[in-house]
């Protein structure tokens, strides 16, 4: 099969190690959000300490979610860069754009994390995510679409299970922006379902 011309190729090493990069930073920034108390009265530290942890609930639940979703995405766009044996310059641009969105993510999780509690302060990261998973969609459309950067033929059950898991991160992503209509809260509950079934359904395809 002929591959793509010289000039519209790149290897795929520069964008995975991109790639890694930014997701490393990303995920390390999501905790540098939490801070610790400044001052803390000595004669009532014990509870105030307390006092400190509970109020930090909210934020480090967000981080848990954010880190591990942040952690299935990484893992998604390495699957699909599994199969690819050359980039060419759309595929560079939808990752640029797919890069700049995952760097905007410790933003909207401190946002959520400190406003939680009230729609437009959880709405922003579920709108983020949204657009994450969409990017990472339409990325695995766009490979497929295109065998000439392919480094080898995909199988039906390999194209089954990604579409599996684009559409239950797309129903997911939309349920939690429903559901924060109704209680902000709680909308962060379908996040957790799409951690476990994203991790569930790709061990079905490396059984």
């Amino acid at each position: 099969m002929r591959g793509p011309t010289p000039e519209h190729i790149l290897s795929t090493n520069r964008l995975e190690a991109l790639a890694d990069g930014i997701f490393s930073i990303v995920m390390t920034l999501l905790v540098l959000d939490i801070k610790l108390p400044e001052r803390i009265p000595l004669a009532s530290a014990d509870q105030a300490i307390l006092q400190y942890l509970i109020d930090i609930m909210a934020r480090l639940g967000i981080y848990a979610i954010v880190f591990l979703l942040l952690g299935t995405f990484w893992y998604g766009h390495h699957r699909i860069f599994n199969f690819i044996e050359y980039s060419d310059t759309g595929l560079i641009w939808i990752n640029l754009i797919f890069f700049m969105f995952i760097s905007l993510v410790p933003f909207t999780a401190n946002l959520a994390g400190s406003y939680g509690y009230f729609q437009m302060g959880i709405l922003p990261m579920e709108i983020h995510i949204l657009i994450i998973v969409l990017i990472l969609n339409y990325m695995w459309f766009y490979i497929i679409s295109r065998p000439k950067i392919l480094s080898e033929e995909l199988n039906s059950s390999e194209i089954a299970i990604n579409r599996e898991i684009h559409i239950i991160q797309t129903v997911l992503s939309l349920t939690a922006i429903l559901i924060s209509f109704f209680s902000p809260i709680w909308s962060t509950l379908p996040y957790i379902l799409m951690i476990y079934l994203s991790i569930s359904t790709r061990y079905r395809l490396i059984k």
